[in-house]
């Protein structure tokens, strides 16, 4: 500190082994005394400029802040183990703060909410003692007017906690949103700029969560505001999976919703040349454990995780390339999710299919694996292993126009009805059967199961031509 006359001037702060512990039970914190001390009227003859804050170096070693407030549910530590700050100007006269080098080794947010003692507040108009005072500004943060910038944030080593009270166990198996632990933060925020109520920066993090989720590389021009992050330029790297080149959570309430990502927070990504591998999709939706896929994407995805829906999407897998539009309600679980798919370009395989309908592999009879390459184009709506599929097919086998609903349970018989036809279908070759040949025909079918001992099958319609033991028949009805 820097004495000039009647003036002090405060340059250097330095602490070391700091401990601050808050806590209420009800609406009166502990440090209340302290509150109702210094907030008591006092004569003073002092100015504001009696002490003048020129704060150039801030150094602190092992700080720890804990707030357990059992009123409003919610505990928080905040802790360091060793901070430096070197600024520019620090004024709190002219409310500006302009940092050149911010270090944090080994800091640690954590929060964690549950039911607290509070009474359940109830909103009402016929109360005439409630009032509401109309905001300063248009600002959920930042009313007051400051302004902000930080040249560098290094980070080594951080930890996020983002807790909340259930009923259940923390998931083992996959990520778990009420039960959120990021470790191993490192990394760089650059020219950060705090504007109004929105915060932009430039960020390159690496960082690990409890799911084995593991973030290699996580690179983007931010912006941070109170309903929205939004990431420009992304490049992300994730585990087997790299992601680009835009993405943005909007929220109405940060705290609340994030701690319900799959169904209250709306994502909006853009994606170019993507690479994402099933295993770490598998962590938000374990049901996608058994595909060991490697998806290529482009296209524009929108909505929560339970509400999603993809345009102009095209991705390629092995041997399968879709192009079109798809939504997708009920993720995380594959298997009770609704599907409408919009295909205007499909290539597929019975190999690539029974990767992504595991049940197919149970169907020995016909023969889908001799459909050789799949096209289609069409519509594919319901569950993986109840829809109805609308379009048309080329095979090896020849082609065919369908309106079918399949069902196809696991470990149960297969059931299928709608309608059919074709100009020319290799029928023998796709049942296995040497006495029949090709098939034109269109018609209705209802029927279940594929295996010659169990099929019940039943058509209804014009068979126009069909080939039985090497003997055309034309025109049966």
């Amino acid at each position: 500190m820097v004495f000039l006359k009647d003036k002090a001037t405060l340059k250097y702060i330095g602490l070391n082994n700091t401990l601050v512990n808050l806590k209420r039970t009800d609406s009166v914190w502990n440090y209340q005394f302290l509150v109702d001390y210094f907030s008591s009227p006092k004569k003073s003859t002092s100015n504001k400029d009696s002490l003048s804050i020129d704060l150039k170096i801030l150094q602190i070693e092992n700080l720890t802040f804990n707030q357990v407030d059992q009123w409003a549910g919610k505990d928080m530590k905040v802790a360091v183990e060793k901070l430096e700050l070197y600024a520019d100007d620090i004024n709190f006269f002219d409310k500006k703060i302009f940092i050149n080098t911010l270090n944090f080794k080994s800091p640690v947010f954590s929060q964690y909410n549950y039911p607290g003692n509070r009474p359940v507040r109830i909103n009402t108009t016929d109360v005439d003692t409630v009032k509401t005072v109309a905001p300063l500004t248009n600002y959920q943060w930042n009313n007051a007017g400051w302004r902000a910038a930080v040249g560098n944030i290094k980070i080594t080593n951080g930890i996020f906690n983002n807790e909340r009270k259930t009923e259940r166990a923390i998931y083992t198996d996959r990520f778990d949103a009420q039960h959120l632990h990021v470790f191993n933060i490192s990394g760089d925020i650059k020219n950060i700029r705090w504007e109004h109520d929105t915060v932009k920066a430039a960020v390159s993090l690496s960082a690990k969560e409890r799911s084995k989720l593991d973030i290699k590389k996580f690179q983007t021009n931010m912006v941070l505001h109170p309903r929205l992050i939004e990431f420009n330029d992304l490049d992300l790297q994730i585990n087997n999976s790299k992601l680009g080149n835009y993405y943005a959570m909007e929220y109405k309430n940060m705290s609340k919703d994030m701690g319900d990502f799959l169904h209250k927070v709306n994502l909006e990504g853009r994606f170019k040349n993507s690479i994402i591998h099933t295993d770490d999709l598998a962590i938000f939706a374990p049901a996608l454990k058994s595909w060991k896929r490697i998806l290529y994407i482009d296209g524009l995805a929108k909505g929560t995780i339970d509400n999603l829906s993809a345009r102009n999407m095209i991705i390629k897998s092995g041997s399968t390339f879709l192009e079109g539009n798809i939504s997708l309600r009920g993720l995380p679980d594959i298997n009770t999710t609704f599907i409408d798919f919009n295909a205007n370009s499909l290539q597929t395989n019975y190999t690539d299919l029974a990767t992504f309908i595991p049940s197919l592999k149970t169907i020995t009879r016909p023969q889908l694996s001799k459909l050789g390459t799949i096209y289609y184009k069409g519509n594919f709506t319901g569950f993986v292993n109840d829809f109805v599929a609308y379009g048309s097919f080329n095979t090896n086998l020849g082609s065919l126009t369908a309106d079918l609903n399949m069902k196809v349970p696991a470990g149960k018989t297969p059931t299928y009805s709608g309608k059919i036809s074709t100009a020319s279908f290799k029928l023998g070759e796709f049942f296995s059967n040497k006495l029949l040949g090709n098939i034109a025909a269109s018609g209705t079918i209802n029927g279940s199961s594929f295996k010659a001992q169990n099929l019940n099958a039943n058509f209804i319609g014009d068979i126009k031509s069909i080939t039985v033991n090497n003997y055309n028949y034309q025109n049966i009805k």
